[in-house]
């Protein structure tokens, strides 16, 4: 994980990366659907933006957005999933206002990567 400011703060950013292994028939896809429906089981996240497929530097992305409140703290979420060898391969970008989403996507998306 990869912070700038802790999240509490109204500028604070973060990256996250987290590696799950999936059935053979799993698709960024899939698992983005799921992994949204699981955070929807939470009355405190709200979908922001629905699923959709991205690529980047040739790699194929599901992503999606949500929205976590909880008491006077807001923060919005992109997880970002791709598949690699059996496992999904999900990053997880937090920030609290535009400057930090901002910042939080020029690194991912300038972040080479070598899943193969």
């Amino acid at each position: 994980s990869i912070s700038q400011k802790n999240i509490g703060n109204q500028t604070g950013t973060n990256l996250g990366i987290g590696i799950l292994k999936q059935p053979k028939q799993a698709t960024p896809e899939m698992v983005a659907e799921t992994s949204k429906n699981f955070f929807l089981t939470n009355s405190k996240i709200k979908l922001i933006k629905a699923v959709e497929n991205v690529q980047i530097n040739k790699i194929k992305f599901s992503t999606f957005t949500i929205e976590t409140t909880i008491e006077d703290l807001k923060f919005q979420q992109q997880i970002w999933l791709t598949m690699m060898k059996g496992y999904s391969v999900n990053f997880v970008l937090t920030y609290r206002n535009s400057d930090g989403q901002k910042t939080v996507e020029d690194i991912f998306k300038n972040t080479k990567f070598n899943l193969k």
